[in-house]
């Protein structure tokens, strides 16, 4: 008896059409059953686009891993064309660029990157920060930075 595999390709063609499928099936549930309760926050299918790979700091162990700065704009780029036209949202958090569409007032899609992929860190100036009196560690210089992000990121 032998063992059939799926290549990549194939195994991604019948991932992506379970969840469109999945999606469809909880459309028709909806449509069908008026008495199931909206979700409080509405839907929000979120990408990823951090391409990781083996990292190639000097001295780094053979299984640590960092984020591929070019390969994940990239990826960043092709979903946010995929999305295609109109107005596109961009949220910022201290770790991460989201660039979110409303498909409807209850639907979004989003596509979501490490800050540091999307922005560049500019140094904008200094602060001192003082630890709280009970603590033993001495005040310290803090950078203080802003993040000036690629708008043509958003472009689609």
């Amino acid at each position: 008896m032998s063992t059939v595999t799926l290549g990549d390709t194939a195994r991604a063609a019948l991932d992506r059409a379970e969840f469109i499928s999945g999606l469809r099936a909880l459309a028709d549930l909806y449509e069908a059953q008026s008495g199931l309760p909206l979700p409080d926050y509405g839907i929000e299918v979120q990408l990823d686009s951090q391409v990781w790979r083996k990292s190639i700091k000097e001295g780094a162990q053979p299984w640590e891993q960092e984020i591929d700065p070019e390969k994940s704009k990239s990826k960043l780029k092709s979903i946010v064309r995929a999305m295609g036209r109109g107005r596109k949202d961009k949220q910022y958090s201290e770790y991460s660029f989201k660039c979110v569409k409303r498909l409807s007032e209850n639907v979004k899609l989003s596509v979501r990157v490490g800050r540091e992929v999307a922005c560049t860190a500019v140094k904008t100036g200094e602060t001192i920060v003082h630890p709280a009196h009970t603590y033993t560690t001495a005040a310290r210089v803090e950078e203080v930075v802003e993040y000036i992000c690629d708008e043509t990121l958003l472009k689609g």
